[in-house]
């Protein structure tokens, strides 16, 4: 009876979650294929 409802105000934070997975594997791919040099952690001394 309320499902529709429920579902309605579920769907956003559900993407939300969803992208938020997505990205966080993508971004750990991308550092993996792409490494960072460290070097830049100490030059601003």
């Amino acid at each position: 009876m309320y499902v529709s409802g429920i579902i309605q105000y579920l769907i956003w934070p559900a993407f939300i979650v969803a992208s938020w997975f997505i990205i966080k594997a993508a971004l750990k791919y991308y550092e993996k294929k792409f490494p960072v040099p460290d070097e830049e952690s100490g030059s601003d001394k």
